[in-house]
């Protein structure tokens, strides 16, 4: 590594690393945003403080943020093949110079974006605002990877399975489906929804996870280097235990396949909702033993937070699909009006004011008005003598017209299903053509050398 290198809107130190027993340093880097602008903070310095580095995050809320981003000047330094690969999959070759800690390559001319989504479900409102949103609006900003976390999705699979029986044993008439029935269903879903609500497949690479098999492979070299005590401390894995959840290996270990999705692509920013904000800093704790242990192949990625509240769900708690409180984004008719008017709220007279601050249902309003509009109900709210069912089928009205668009393309979608699978295909062939090269990189540095017939 080069001394001096000015890198814009990071700085880099060498930091005590104390979750890895097998390692004792990896890196860590500080990413600053004031005023939409990046800011540079300076050049590289060795040091170890005390305290366990916290993952580094950025706030995106439009493509302004990303201004300042890449670093097209020059750093002294040794040479390392070139990470960067455009949208088309088709990876660069030969060698730039220096080593790009931040995994900005000069061959890399736009920051590559990766996020992944379960398919456990339908999707919905929260889906929508928290994610899906953010995704469709970052295709322009950089080289984005989006997938179908279906690799995922089996650690809760049969637990899917065991609800469809539940439903089925109090109503006779409901036959359950078998769990590869319900997987594959979801994941159909999942993909028509986000192409129905604007996702190009010409703009990114959209692919279902399994159709990749190398992130297993990279898992499981990843799970060499990663401390039992940091998948330990995993938040989610501790929660679902205090739930009663039986566990399996697969729930234990999802940090480290979240890592693979993550490092396979060799990411720069992963949009990421708050809960997962520790698995992104259990990825760079990796990717950092990594490093050090057999020198520089992977970023360190950086999260990305968007600037949407909670969504409320109809009981007031944050919308889950684990809560039964959701709306889906593309319910229509007698289903979405249940839905919006099963919103609870209190018990206020119709003729009193109302607080519009303090209700589920104007906090969904406002996500789909415009401020004036918002402040039009605010003060319909604050008058007095406007009830909450006026509310909710304003609400109703606006959930009903934002996804009208959306919803006549899903429904074109839905009668083609072979497109779905050219898309996904497509994206799988690009997917992989980047995952092999980055595979490549890791058994290189590994010794693990592939024998001509293979």
């Amino acid at each position: 590594m080069g001394s001096g290198a000015s890198i814009r809107g990071f700085s880099c130190c060498w930091r005590k690393q104390n979750s890895f027993p097998e390692t004792d340093v990896a890196l860590v880097y500080r990413f600053e945003s004031i005023a939409g602008k990046t800011k540079r903070l300076g050049g590289w310095s060795r040091r170890v403080p005390s305290g366990r580095p916290q993952a580094s995050s950025i706030c995106l809320d439009d493509s302004r943020r990303l201004e300042g981003y890449n670093d097209q000047s020059g750093v002294r330094g040794g040479s390392t093949v070139n990470a960067g690969t455009h949208a088309e999959g088709v990876p660069t070759e030969g060698t730039t110079s220096p080593s790009r800690l931040d995994g900005v390559d000069r061959g890399v001319d736009r920051p590559r974006i990766l996020s992944g989504v379960q398919p456990s479900g339908k999707l919905h409102l929260g889906n929508y605002f928290g994610a899906i949103r953010q995704h469709i609006q970052r295709q322009d900003q950089g080289d984005c990877f989006y997938f179908i976390a279906d690799y995922h999705a089996l650690t809760s699979l049969r637990e899917a399975e065991e609800r469809e029986k539940a439903i089925a044993a109090k109503n006779k008439a409901y036959l359950p489906r078998p769990a590869r029935q319900i997987l594959a269903e979801n994941i159909r879903d999942v993909a028509l929804d986000y192409l129905a609500l604007g996702l190009d497949p010409k703009k990114v690479i959209f692919f279902r996870q399994s159709d990749v098999p190398e992130v297993t492979e990279l898992a499981w070299i990843l799970s060499t280097v990663t401390g039992m005590g940091l998948l330990e401390r995993a938040h989610s894995y501790k929660d679902k235990l205090a739930k009663g959840i039986t566990p399996n290996v697969g729930l234990f270990t999802y940090p480290v396949l979240m890592a693979a999705d993550i490092l396979l692509y060799r990411s720069h920013l992963v949009p990421v909702g708050k809960d997962q904000e520790q698995h992104l800093e259990m990825t760079r704790d990796i990717a950092g033993a990594f490093n050090h242990a057999y020198g520089e192949v992977f970023p360190l990625p950086q999260a990305v937070f968007n600037d949407t509240p909670v969504v409320p769900g109809t009981d007031g708690q944050k919308m889950s699909k684990s809560y039964g409180n959701t709306i889906e984004i593309f319910a229509e008719g007698k289903a979405l009006e249940r839905a919006v008017m099963s919103i609870v709220t209190d018990q206020t007279p119709l003729e009193a004011p109302l607080d519009p601050e303090r209700c589920h249902v104007f906090a969904l309003y406002k996500l789909f008005a415009t401020p004036q509009e918002v402040e039009e109900m605010a003060a319909r709210y604050r008058a007095g003598g406007f009830g909450y069912g006026n509310a909710k089928k304003a609400l109703l009205a606006k959930i009903d017209a934002y996804f009208a668009p959306a919803r006549a393309r899903r429904k074109a979608l839905e009668r083609d299903p072979g497109y779905i699978e050219e898309v996904l295909a497509e994206g799988a062939r690009r997917a992989r053509a980047v995952a092999r090269t980055t595979l490549q990189l890791v058994r290189e540095r590994l010794g693990l050398l592939r024998s001509p017939a293979t």
